[in-house]
């Protein structure tokens, strides 16, 4: 069974905050329940949301006038509410405060940003894990905990080449801290270093280095650490 991927506060605010930005109105998340998880009124958070549950079940644009806000106890303020769909599936609704006339032309557009936020939170979050396993697996590899076929099937995977000889460069970070480790990890996984790195401990980096590079030891070390670090 695949498993839906479903709206969480921090990407339903960061949509609140980026569409809000973009036109003058108020704007609700609501989640895939139609319950309000973000919003540009914190006092409507955690309520149940008719119009957006309406939207959910018949997945279109609903559309709530004062008469029909009144109708629904006002469980839905007058605006617009846009199903949000991630790969087909309704994962939440976007809402948008106001006259429906005068808000309607604004649907595709705060239809659109939401899309494009969940899409971006989602590789953003893939690549992350992607770096994660990799890491784990330098770390695996350079501890001698891998079996031969442990080894060939993860580096295919991680497109490693297990042919290369390369060396192992330890860093130790003389005054650690999770800024500077981050820092220096983003500096050292430039392309043009053609390396491997992963973090060994708060203060310990390492490096796999092929070792046709790492032949030139002294001129290598310079380039290995920002200017400021020397």
């Amino acid at each position: 069974m695949v498993k839906i991927m479903q709206l969480d506060k921090v990407i339903a605010q960061n949509i609140v905050k980026r569409t809000m930005s973009i036109i003058n109105c108020s704007v609700n998340v609501m989640d895939h329940r139609g319950a309000i998880i973000a919003s540009g009124n914190p006092a409507r958070l955690n309520q149940l949301h008719t119009g957006a549950v309406l939207a959910l079940r018949q997945n279109h644009i609903v559309e709530v006038d004062e008469k029909l806000a009144e109708k629904w106890n006002f469980e839905a303020q007058p605006g617009i509410n846009v199903p949000i769909q991630y790969l087909g599936h309704n994962i939440g609704v976007i809402g948008v405060s106001g006259v429906p006339n005068q808000v309607k032309s604004y649907a595709e557009l705060v239809k659109m940003t939401a899309e494009l936020i969940v899409e971006q939170h989602i590789l953003l979050e893939k690549e992350s894990w992607n770096r994660r396993y990799k890491e784990e697996f330098i770390l695996q590899l350079v501890k001698g905990n891998l079996s031969l076929t442990e080894m060939e099937e993860q580096a295919k995977f991680f497109s490693f080449s297990l042919t290369i000889p390369r060396v192992v460069i330890i860093i130790k970070l003389l005054k650690p801290s999770i800024d500077s480790l981050q820092h220096l990890v983003s500096y050292l996984e430039q392309p043009q270093f053609e390396q491997e790195v992963a973090i060994l401990s708060l203060d310990q980096i390492i490096i796999l280095q092929p070792f046709s590079i790492f032949s030139q030891f002294d001129k290598q070390l310079k380039k290995l650490l920002p200017e400021h670090y020397s």
